[in-house]
């Protein structure tokens, strides 16, 4: 575009010429300073640009941003004498004017003209740095901001892109303002709708996938009519306005055209973005205060000389005589249509029809001051105005909020300068035409598009007040900030809503706080949480009775609270099952709509004076009023709803239960604690079994037995359990009694020591579950003992644990007559027969006091070496005798090890020890159970013997059998006399491997005490024993004095010390002392060994 620099002022925004003319004047400067070249360019004008910003206000924070400073820049204008450009001769303006003009008219001004009115500075700054950057690759951030004189930052082109953005912005709201001012907004939406069509368009006739043809190419003169033409059928959506009509009654529908382009756009034009400039530059022309006047646009020669639209017309087999019709049909549309009037009047609400009488009666009454009033700039702002003061005629919300923000409608009046009162509108008739035009989008569009209409009401109309872009103006907006100095965003409908409901919220609270003071409740919290369930409820279930949703409410709200959940909890209350089975939804609802705030008249029904929130449920689920669906709910579910008592009594229960379980869970395993879980299912459902301990104790029986993990163990033994089931267990519940009683009073789980072995020692301990393992031919101990080894208990038990077991195990009744008894009588041991066995035998033959000496000894021949020094060369050389020289060191590494296997042996013997003691207990524990088992068979032998010598002489048969049986039972004691014998035996041979162990011991105390002090003092080299045989020979002694003391060979000692004497050992007193330490403990350990074997012999076997 070839433009002067006069032509190029003329058609610029008095701002964007001003600014030009600065950037000029810095341009001109540099000219005349010296030569340019391509890159100086780029930086003149970028620095004149920031430079012609410093002095324009409205970048204040840009440059402040930027942290630009004029001052920095390498020759500007401000370090020399400034040239007043407008003084230049015009020639000179020209020339430099020529030379930049690349950067000054932009691609979009070239394409338009009229864009320069619109042009920014910083869209020149922005084109020119990125042309820069593009242009040159310009990498040196330093250079670059020492040249323009911006702080070095790798952001310019982002920050200016940003700023690029905001200005845009700017022009567009004035762009669109000056567009639309006339316009309504069915127009509006109209034309935007083209805009989004005619950008598809081109797009799809660039890609080939619509193809040029006569009616349609990619240049405006096709694209803007045609696109303002399928406008028609998309603008509003789904509906079929009065012009789409006209069409489709001749056979032109959206589902022909797209077939005939071959393209449907209908869901990429909804996703489309609009435009104003692209608005600006086609569409101006075509715009128009009605869609039937811009629609006639598109059969005119003045616009459409190409009859591009006629042409598509005739696609669809519309003759010449149609397209007439057509248009004659068009330009009737604006005779205003009675029966549709009629037919919409008809359908709205009372409330409705006056309030918008007096809003169309205002909007008539302010037209007429539209010309003489410059404040009102378009119908667009009569038609919200009118609104606005007819809410104040009506207490509508919005003037609710005003009036509660300070602002009272004869301020509006007088900032507007408008005379308007109501009774004015008394002599005012209703023009239908206006009512129609202006105000029906208020109730059919906005925030009631989905609504019908004759559900709206004067507060769903108002609510469209606050969307500034609904309105096409933000004349309440700025009434608003006028007086009170606050803002309001393009759409307050939210921030209107909440306060309104915040508002009527609060006084509603406020009378049932007042009214439950009265019924002297204190629980309102529980009570508010009740209403905003309702509320939620309420919005979900327009179809639901008011009654079900409050006691739907009540249970949400009684849910939440701690009470409550226990309550719901204890009688297994299925919530999410009661709403489905209720039809009741739980979803979330957006909506504006005022909430039903009837808090008061809501929850009178369901309150008392006192209540609780506990008081307040239970009356409501036991009340004779409760719902039907509620009521069926509860009867389905066979549900006992408690009373507050037997709640209360309940939880006291459940507190107990709670820490018996806990102790449980600390004390048994989790297997046992399975079994325990599993019992509670058979315990309702036992029959037969009426004592209250045998009860229990069969259930945790039967609980045991059905586990997978023990069924096996149970049938190897011979009982059959699915018969044992059978006959015990019923199919459903037959007492009342509630399973978790268990926990509350059986013996078993009271012991002072609770364990595994405890629950299951006792449990066959009771006589009911004898009896039953009798009747089967059941081995009770070995099934019981079994049964630890498999839920994995005996095996990691301790020996103390054992003999804990062994004690508290109560020896079975016997039955002479009968052979299992006496089997079962005597392997009721074998277990803990076995259990010492093991250790027993490991224990003896252990070799950890070999180990222990061997280690010791080996170590203390390592205490000294001998390191041989060999002759050198020359002594080689000049000695032919010259022998190695052998020197005796201490070996201090070999000390450590001693020191280390000391302590190491000592702990192993200590441990051993401990074992041996822990075993003796046991089998002294065994010893005196086998001593009672024959005293039980002693006197169960004389009850037989007395049958016998009673019994006749002549009955054969019976001398036979008593005979017999004591026989067999002496066999049975003389085992058990074996036995004992054996034990102790055993325990004599434990207490003489303690003895030899304590021996092994203090040797090795006495090696750590008084032997290795000696050798480290190193006195066996220092203090004279300087002969190689003789140091030999002193540890030699040591290590022999060692083995001696491990033997408690006396004689031997004694012998090593007077050799130790003879070779001069310094300390000898200390090592005699120590020494004898030693002997007197052994001598001690030897005595009270000896008294052992005497005391435990003393007895007759």
């Amino acid at each position: 575009m070839n433009l002067t620099y006069k032509e190029f002022l003329k058609l610029l925004s008095e701002n964007t010429r001003e600014y030009i003319e600065n950037v000029m004047n810095e341009l001109y400067y540099y000219e005349r300073l010296s030569t340019t070249s391509d890159n100086n360019r780029y930086f003149n004008i970028i620095r004149a640009c920031y430079i012609g910003m410093e002095k324009d206000i409205a970048y204040t924070d840009f440059i402040k941003k930027m942290k630009f400073d004029s001052s920095n820049i390498d020759n500007s204008s401000k370090s020399r004498i400034y040239y007043d450009f407008k003084k230049t001769p015009a020639s000179s303006k020209e020339e430099i004017f020529r030379k930049y003009n690349s950067f000054f008219i932009l691609q979009d001004s070239i394409e338009n003209s009229k864009y320069f009115q619109y042009l920014k500075p910083s869209e020149i700054l922005y084109d020119a740095v990125k042309n820069f950057i593009v242009r040159c690759n310009y990498k040196e951030d330093y250079a670059f901001s020492r040249v323009v004189g911006v702080e070095k930052n790798s952001d310019y082109l982002d920050l200016i892109s940003e700023l690029v953005k905001r200005d845009r912005e700017q022009v567009n709201v004035q762009l669109e303002r000056e567009l639309y001012k006339d316009l309504n907004y069915e127009v509006i939406s109209f034309v935007e709708c083209a805009s989004k069509i005619r950008n598809k368009l081109s797009i799809c006739l660039e890609r080939n996938v619509i193809r040029e043809s006569n009616y349609i190419r990619d240049t405006s003169d096709y694209l803007t009519p045609l696109s303002l033409f399928l406008a028609i059928f998309e603008y509003d959506g789904k509906k079929v306005n009065a012009i789409e009509k006209i069409f489709n009654d001749k056979g032109i529908t959206l589902f022909k055209i797209y077939k005939a382009l071959g393209k449907n756009l209908s869901k990429e034009i909804k996703e489309e973005k609009k435009d104003i400039r692209v608005i600006d530059k086609f569409y101006r022309p075509y715009l128009d205060k009605h869609i039937s006047e811009l629609v006639k646009k598109l059969f005119t020669k003045e616009l459409v000389p190409n009859n591009c639209v006629e042409k598509f017309i005739s696609q669809f087999d519309v003759e010449a005589l149609d397209i007439v019709d057509l248009r004659e049909s068009l330009f009737a549309l604006d005779e205003f249509d009675e029966k549709q009037f009629d037919e919409f009047y008809h359908k709205l609400k009372l409330q409705t029809k006056i309030s918008l009488n007096d809003t169309a009666k205002i909007y008539q009454l302010l037209l007429t001051q539209l010309d003489s009033n410059f404040l009102l700039t378009s119908t667009d702002d009569i038609d919200t105005l009118a609104i606005l003061i007819s809410s104040y005629y009506h207490n509508g919300i919005v003037s609710e909020y005003f009036k509660d923000n300070g602002i009272a409608l004869e301020n509006i009046l007088d900032l507007l300068n408008i005379n308007i009162t109501k009774e004015e509108l008394k002599n005012v008739a209703v023009d239908k035409k206006v009512f129609m035009k202006k105000f029906k989008r208020f109730i059919v569009d906005g925030v009631n598009s989905d609504r019908d209409i004759s559900k709206v009401t004067p507060t769903d109309f108002e609510k469209n007040l606050c969307n500034q872009n609904f309105n096409k103006t933000n004349i309440v907006q700025g009434i608003f900030e006028n007086f009170t100095g606050k803002g309001l965003p393009s759409n307050f409908i939210k921030e209107l809503d909440d306060y309104i409901v915040t508002k009527r919220k609060e006084k509603a609270k406020k009378e049932l706080v007042e009214y439950l003071e009265e019924k002297n409740i204190e629980d309102v919290d529980f009570l508010f949480k009740v209403l905003d369930a309702y509320e939620h409820f309420l919005l979900s279930n327009t179809s639901s009775s008011k009654r079900l949703l409050m006691e739907a409410s009540i249970i949400t709200a009684f849910g939440m609270t701690d009470i409550g959940s226990k309550y719901l909890s204890l009688i297994h209350f299925d919530y999410e099952k009661f709403l489905v089975q209720a039809n009741i939804k739980n979803e979330k609802v957006e909506s504006t709509e005022l909430r039903d705030l009837a808090f008061k008249e809501n929850l009178e029904p369901f309150i008392n004076n006192n209540d609780t929130t506990l008081s307040i449920t239970v009356n409501m689920l036991k009340g004779p009023d409760i719902s039907p669906e509620v009521k069926k709910f509860i009867d389905d579910s066979k549900y006992e709803v408690l009373t507050e008592e037997e709640f209360y009594y309940q939880q006291e229960i459940n507190v107990k239960t709670s820490e018996v379980k806990e102790r449980l869970k600390e004390n048994l395993s989790e297997d046992m604690l399975g079994f325990i879980e599993s019992s509670f299912w058979y315990y309702p459902r036992l029959r037969i079994v009426e004592d209250s301990c045998d009860r229990k104790c069969m259930s945790l029986f039967l609980g045991i037995m059905s586990s997978l993990k023990t069924k096996v163990l149970f049938e190897k033994y011979g009982f059959d359990c699915k018969k044992i089931i059978d006959d015990f267990v019923a199919d459903s519940p037959t007492s009342k009694q509630v399973a978790d009683n268990l926990y509350l009073d059986f013996e078993l789980f009271f012991k002072e020591k609770l364990s595994d072995i405890t629950i299951i020692n006792d449990l066959f301990a009771n006589n009911y579950i004898k009896r039953l393992c009798e009747k089967n031919n059941i081995s009770i101990y070995n099934l019981e003992y079994e049964l630890l080894l498999k839920t994995g208990k005996l095996g990691s038990l301790s020996i103390p644990e054992k003999k804990q077991l062994l004690e508290a195990t109560e020896l079975p009744s016997v039955n002479p007559f009968n052979n299992s008894s006496l089997i079962n009588y005597s392997n009721v041991l074998s277990f803990h027969s076995k259990s010492i066995e093991k250790p027993y035998q490991e224990l003896l033959s252990s070799n950890s006091i070999s180990t222990a000496t061997n280690m010791i000894h080996d170590t203390i021949d390592d205490l000294y070496k001998e390191q041989i020094e060999k002759p050198s060369f020359f002594q080689q050389l000049f000695s032919f005798m010259q022998e190695e020289d052998k020197d005796i060191v201490y070996n201090k590494e070999a000390m450590i090890k001693l020191r280390e296997e000391l302590d190491k042996q000592s702990d192993n013997l200590e441990n051993e020890i401990k074992t041996y003691a822990e075993l003796i207990d046991y089998m002294k524990a065994f010893y005196k159970k086998n001593e009672d088992r024959i005293v039980e068979m002693d006197s169960k032998m004389r009850v037989v013997e007395d049958l016998q010598n009673s019994e006749e002489d002549d009955d054969t048969f019976g001398l036979i059998k008593y005979q017999s049986t004591l026989n067999i039972m002496s066999s049975y004691k003389n085992s058990f006399v074996t036995t004992g014998n054996l034990c102790k035996a055993e325990i004599i041979r434990v207490y003489n491997s303690i003895v030899s162990h304590f021996m092994v011991l203090n040797s090795i105390r006495t090696t750590k005490e008084v032997l290795v002090p000696i050798i480290e003092s190193e006195s066996i080299i220092s203090k004279g024993i300087e002969n190689e045989k003789d140091i030999i020979g002193v540890i030699h002694e040591i290590s022999d004095l060692f083995n001696n003391m491990v033997e408690n060979n006396t004689e031997g000692i004694s012998a090593n010390l007077a050799k130790l004497d003879n070779l001069s050992v310094d300390n000898y007193a200390s090592l005699t002392n120590g020494i004898n330490k030693f002997l007197e403990d052994t001598s001690n350990l030897s005595s009270s060994s000896d008294k052992i074997k005497a005391k435990l012999y003393k007895k007759e076997d």
